[in-house]
């Protein structure tokens, strides 16, 4: 239950596609590890370079340190669309953003 940043969105995904509960995870950063717990969030549409008005599902972690938002979207088997983590302590953060529709083989 030990994750990156990253690692973290397609972990939820996994959860959600073999319907296991989403539990605490743990955020390793560097040296640091802190407990996350994913709150499911009122379902969102977001605008993509692919998709207008995409449906998501949201979910938000928010500590003392750190504040991290996935969507997932069902129609692409909950695969991660977007992922902002901000690091309160030194004010900064970053957000990725899927651009193109994912492609499995």
């Amino acid at each position: 239950n030990t994750f990156d940043t990253l690692s973290m969105a397609y972990a939820l995904q996994y959860r959600l596609l073999h319907n296991q509960p989403i539990e605490t995870m743990t955020l390793q950063e560097e040296k640091k590890q802190q407990q996350l717990i994913f709150i499911a969030q009122a379902d969102n549409r977001l605008n993509t370079s692919f998709k207008s008005h995409l449906v998501t599902n949201y979910y938000v972690a928010d500590t003392a340190n750190h504040r991290v938002s996935i969507w997932l979207a069902p129609e692409l088997d909950f695969f991660p669309v977007k992922v902002e983590i901000y690091d309160k302590d030194n004010r900064r953060g970053f957000s990725l953003s899927l651009d193109q529709r994912p492609k499995y083989n």
